[in-house]
């Protein structure tokens, strides 16, 4: 594509983008010009465009599938319902060595799923606030619309990521499904080398979630921790699902003995061991919209 023209399609409602070459300003011009876009996917688009930003009032839904840049700002999407995001680091080479693709949410009233987000990779700014661990979260930096969260998390490093999912959690206040994906770490729980989570004293905790959902779970004692911390913070919490990493080599006696101590906590909320799924995700799934949640995958 060339030119300063929107590019109009009047019948245009998805747009799938896979392996492209297409520059910020043609892209921004595809997604305000066509009134009936309602998703827009990448698939493997490596660092072109360095950033999108979206200005629409049609879209729905924009999908990362194994793709990064820069930064994805949403400028102007008043129908915005998710934001979805399967990628994790910036392999390649855009940006400096351990940049992070920046996400920035400016308008989206509607915004409704987002993740994976992963403190390691992405750095959320809402409005003029960008979120950092030691800094307070102020009022204006919350997207309250938001229901549906996921998170991809490193348990077990005592690290600048691993504290930010406080403050990720601490913008979303009315979060009612949690899901967090466990990024393979070894981790030995010994107090010394790895992260103590406590009481999750977080307002979404407390007053909203109701179901968690913890994929690729290893029953390492630091991913323990962080579900004793959300048991004991969450004061409407209904169920916890844990899914399984495959070919876990942990013995029948040790989750017994696990869920017998999350079991004496959860006050009620059942707790739900399955089988780890054959990556069935797709980006289709991610982005139908008549699934209520794209990153539920358990059935």
């Amino acid at each position: 594509m060339s030119g300063g023209a929107a590019v109009l399609l009047p019948r245009l409602r998805e747009l799938v983008l896979s392996r492209s070459v297409i520059q910020e300003g043609e892209l921004e011009r595809v997604v305000a010009g066509n009134p009936r876009l309602r998703t827009v996917v990448l698939v493997m688009n490596c660092g072109v465009p360095e950033r999108v930003r979206l200005r629409s009032g049609s879209l729905w839904c924009v999908v990362f599938w194994q793709s990064v840049v820069e930064e994805l700002a949403v400028v102007s999407a008043p129908l915005l319902e998710r934001i979805i995001l399967q990628t994790s680091a910036l392999p390649c080479g855009i940006g400096r060595e351990g940049s992070r693709m920046r996400i920035k949410i400016t308008a989206a009233s509607a915004l409704r799923a987002l993740g994976y987000l992963n403190p390691n990779h992405h750095q959320l700014q809402i409005g003029d606030t960008v979120i950092k661990v030691g800094k307070q979260v102020v009022p204006d930096a919350v997207v309250p619309s938001v229901k549906v969260l996921a998170l991809s998390v490193q348990f077990g490093v005592r690290s600048e990521a691993s504290r930010a999912v406080f403050r990720f959690l601490e913008c979303f206040p009315n979060i009612e499904t949690l899901h967090v994906l466990v990024v393979e770490w070894r981790c030995t729980y010994n107090g010394g080398n790895t992260d103590t989570i406590g009481t999750l004293d977080v307002e979404c905790v407390k007053e909203s979630i109701t179901k968690v959902v913890i994929h690729g779970f290893r029953w390492e004692n630091c991913e323990i921790e962080f579900l004793k911390a959300i048991l004991e913070g969450g004061k409407v919490l209904q169920k916890i699902y844990i899914i399984q990493a495959k070919n876990i080599s942990v013995s029948e006696g040790d989750i017994n003995g696990s869920m017998s101590l999350l079991a004496s906590q959860s006050k009620g909320v059942a707790l739900m061991i399955l089988a780890g799924q054959n990556g069935i995700w797709t980006y289709e799934m991610a982005s139908d919209l008549s699934r209520n949640d794209p990153f539920d995958f358990l059935g």
